[in-house]
């Protein structure tokens, strides 16, 4: 509900950015887990980068004309399942076998609790190279375009409002 008024004020590059470093956080403490109870906290913390598939959508249809937005909002929610789906054998496959033997076979449990580190960091350089890489839309960015009169300052509420009025959304 926050993501799509968020994009419309601030831009989707600053927003995607933000999403992967609070989705991040919490998937680095998920090897700080011993009960059930924080197992749930620390899902529920880094279920915040399920934000990013609106994000995504977002900024690739502002970035391709309308022609072609749905090809490439298809392709890129493609490619992101893609990624889930590869972060799962990544882990299982190369991940936890290499920290095992790092950590040596009697410590499986280190093993298993520090690889979450992995793609923590992975998520956090991946915002780095967002912010210092990419552009809101061809035309710039956000933040320089409404500075310059160009792009017209969205407001959070008043976004979110004409969204839950509009039939189309």
């Amino acid at each position: 509900l926050l993501a799509g008024p968020l994009c419309d004020t601030y831009g989707a590059r600053s927003i995607m950015a933000l999403c992967l470093v609070l989705g991040s956080l919490p998937v680095m403490a998920i090897g700080l887990v011993h009960n059930g109870t924080e197992l749930y906290i620390v899902r529920l913390l880094s279920g915040i980068s399920g934000a990013s598939f609106v994000i995504c959508q977002y900024w690739t249809s502002s970035m391709f004309v309308r022609e072609i937005a749905g090809t490439a909002n298809s392709l890129a929610s493609g490619w992101g399942n893609l990624g889930g789906g590869v972060a799962q054998i990544v882990m299982g496959s190369v991940l936890f076998p290499l920290f095992k033997l790092i950590y040596g076979p009697d410590n499986s449990d280190s093993a298993w609790r520090s690889m979450f580190i992995a793609p923590a960091i992975g998520g956090i350089v991946t915002a780095v190279c967002i912010m210092k890489y990419s552009d809101d839309t061809p035309k710039g960015n956000y933040r320089k375009l409404s500075r310059l009169g160009i792009a017209p300052k969205a407001k959070i509420m008043k976004s979110f409002r004409l969204a839950s009025v509009n039939l189309n959304t």
